[in-house]
C-alpha cells in the first residue's frame, strides 16, 4: 500500500473503497494499534463514477507519500476532500479516531492547490485531476493561427510572485483550410484526441498520458525522438512523470506510448520485412451508412479506399484545383476495417487509428488489414469498379450488407491504443 509509518504502530496509506451511497471512492487510511489490537480508520476523500479511476489517484498518492512525504500529502489529501465537500471546513481534519495525527496542515498559510484553482478560473483550460500543490498540467486545443488548430501538452506552475506560469507542447496540428463541413470534421478529430489523453489520464495515470502524447507529438513530427534532452516541457518545476525519451536515454527498458497487447505483436511478429516497402499512395477514410438488403439500418462502417495511380499529396492538389476527368482516378480498393453503432464512434476509432501512424514506418493501407483482422472482417481489399470508385468519392452510397456479416466493434477485445511505435512496416500483399 505505500504507507508511511509515523512510529511503530501508526500508518497512513490510500486505497479505495465506497461512500454511504455505495460509490466508488478514494479514501485515506489511517492504521494504529490500541490495547494490543489493529485499528484501522478510512475517509472518503473523493467519490468516483468507476473505481479504477479512484485505483488510479490512490496509486497517485501513495507514490507522493514516498516522494514528497506525509505532510505535503495529507495537505493534498485534505485539499481533494475540501474540494469535494468531504471536508466542511478549513480547521477539519480527516481522523478524528486513534493516536494525534503526527503531521502538520496549516490553515492559515494560503493554500496552494486553492490557489491553483482561483488562477485556472480566470482562463479557458481544465487541469487534469487532481490539482498539485507545486505543478499541473492540461491537454488543450489552440489556435496556433486562422488557419491551424493545434492540440498542445501544457504544464503550469505558480511563480515566487504567485503568478501563473506555463510551458506548452504542441501534439498535432490540424488544417482548418477546409470547406466548413471538413473543418467541423478536423475539429472534432482534434476534440477526440484531446479526449482520448485525457481519458488515458484517468484510466493509467499521468504518465502514461504524457507518454502518449509525446509519441503523438513524434508521429506528427512536432517532436524530434532523438532529441539530447529527453524531457517533453523545458521550463518550469521538475515534472512528475518521466518520458519515454527520457528512460531511453537513462539506459532503461520502456514500454512503447501506450501498452502492448499480445495480439499485436502477433501481428508484427508474422509480418514479413523481407518484401520490400510499397510505394506510398493516396487514400481516404469513409464513414459509411450500413444497411440490410431491405433497407434496415446496421449502423456505420469505417472504410479505406486507396487509389494506386495516385500519390500522396493528391489531397493537396484536389484543394486547389478540384476534381475533373484528367486526373479522375480508373483504379481503387476498399478495405472495411471496423464496423459501429453510430458515426460518432466510428468516427473516434479513426482519429484513434490516425494517431499511431507513422511517416517512413507505417502507413494506413498497410496496417488496415491487420485492424480488420482483429476485428472479425476479413481483411481482404475489395477491387472497385469505376462506377464504384464515382459513388465512394462522392458519399453517396450505403454498404448493403446481411445482418450475419455485421460484426459490431467490441472496444475490449483489441484496441488501437495496443500498437508501439517501435516495429518494423507491416508489407501486406497489393493487388492492383
Amino acid at each position: 500500500m505505500g504507507d508511511e509509518t509515523i512510529n511503530d504502530s501508526v500508518t497512513f496509506s490510500f486505497g479505495t473503497g465506497v461512500n454511504d451511497e455505495g460509490s466508488p471512492a478514494l479514501q485515506a487510511i489511517k492504521r494504529w494499534q490500541e490495547d494490543g489490537a489493529d485499528r484501522e480508520a478510512r475517509r472518503t476523500i473523493d467519490v468516483f463514477g468507476m473505481s479504477e479511476e479512484a485505483e488510479i489517484i490512490a496509486r497517485e498518492l501513495n507514490a507522493m507519500l514516498r516522494t514528497d512525504g506525509l505532510n505535503e500529502t495529507m495537505r493534498l489529501a485534505e485539499d481533494i476532500a475540501r474540494g469535494n465537500g468531504q471536508l466542511q471546513t478549513d480547521n477539519e481534519r480527516l481522523f478524528a479516531d486513534g493516536p494525534p495525527d503526527a503531521y502538520t496542515v496549516d490553515a492559515e498559510q494560503p493554500d496552494a492547490v486553492q490557489r491553483f484553482r482561483d488562477a485556472f478560473a480566470d482562463i479557458l483550460t481544465r487541469p487534469l485531476e487532481p490539482v498539485d500543490p507545486g505543478v499541473n498540467y492540461s491537454f488543450d486545443l489552440v489556435d496556433a493561427d486562422p488557419w491551424t488548430l493545434e492540440l498542445t501538452a501544457n504544464k503550469w506552475w505558480l511563480n515566487t510572485d504567485g503568478g501563473l506560469r506555463w510551458n506548452q507542447v504542441p501534439v498535432q496540428a490540424y488544417s482548418m483550410e477546409y470547406p466548413e463541413m471538413e473543418r467541423e470534421l478536423e475539429r472534432e478529430r482534434a476534440a477526440l484526441d484531446r479526449e482520448d489523453l485525457e481519458r488515458t489520464h484517468r484510466e493509467e495515470g499521468l504518465e502514461a498520458s504524457m507518454q502518449k502524447a509525446e509519441a503523438m507529438a513524434v508521429a506528427s513530427g512536432e517532436l524530434d525522438p532523438n532529441r539530447d534532452d529527453g524531457r517533453l516541457f523545458r521550463e518550469g518545476p521538475p515534472d512528475r512523470f518521466t518520458t519515454l525519451c527520457e528512460a531511453e536515454l537513462a539506459g532503461r527498458e520502456h514500454e512503447a506510448a501506450v501498452p502492448e497487447r499480445d495480439e499485436w505483436q502477433e501481428l508484427l511478429d508474422r509480418s514479413n520485412n523481407d518484401q520490400p516497402d510499397p510505394e506510398p499512395t493516396y487514400w481516404l477514410l469513409q464513414h459509411r451508412p450500413v444497411e440490410t438488403p431491405d433497407g434496415q439500418p446496421l449502423g456505420t462502417a469505417l472504410v479505406m479506399i486507396e487509389f494506386p495511380q495516385l500519390t500522396p499529396d493528391f489531397g493537396a492538389y484536389l484543394e486547389v484545383h478540384g476534381m475533373d476527368d484528367s486526373v479522375y482516378p480508373t483504379e481503387a480498393r476498399r478495405l472495411e476495417l471496423a464496423h459501429f453503432a453510430d458515426e460518432s464512434a466510428s468516427r473516434k476509432f479513426e482519429a484513434e487509428f490516425r494517431s499511431y501512424l507513422v511517416p517512413g514506418v507505417i502507413d494506413g493501407p498497410e496496417l488496415a488489414p491487420e485492424v480488420a483482422t482483429l476485428e472479425g472482417l476479413s481483411g481482404e481489399w475489395e477491387r472497385l469498379s469505376v462506377r464504384d470508385i464515382a459513388g465512394h468519392m462522392s458519399g453517396a452510397q450505403a454498404i448493403i450488407k446481411e445482418e450475419t456479416q455485421w460484426q459490431l466493434h467490441n472496444p475490449h477485445a483489441a484496441r488501437l491504443d495496443a500498437v508501439g511505435l517501435e516495429f518494423e512496416s507491416v508489407s501486406p500483399d497489393f493487388d492492383l
